[in-house]
């Protein structure tokens, strides 16, 4: 599923202006992106891989999104807001996504 969504781009910081992609995998990212991908319940088929690639884009611009995968990532609030940052991104993008948990607290 995150190949089919984010390809190349996966776990991988893209600059939101310009679409550049940092060559080094984030592993904070990787948790994010990973965790939320498998929690997908879209049919890949009905998926606007363009939305889903901006909407995610569109993350690297939010200092504290920023903030959660580059500093104190180990960090449980951290890592619940990049966890919850990234569902939401996929929903605005028009994925149904099921987190198994409340992913609020």
């Amino acid at each position: 599923m995150v190949h089919a969504l984010l390809g190349t781009t996966a776990f991988r910081v893209v600059n939101h202006a310009t679409g550049a992609v940092e060559p080094a995998v984030n592993r904070a990212l990787f948790d994010a992106q990973m965790l939320s991908s498998c929690w997908v319940k879209s049919d890949v088929a009905d998926i606007e891989i363009a939305a889903v690639r901006r909407e995610l884009a569109g993350l690297f611009s939010d200092e504290s999104f920023m903030d959660s995968i580059q500093r104190a990532t180990g960090d449980r609030a951290r890592t619940l807001k990049r966890i919850r940052e990234t569902v939401s991104a996929l929903e605005r993008a028009g994925l149904r996504v099921q987190p198994p948990f409340d992913l609020s607290r």
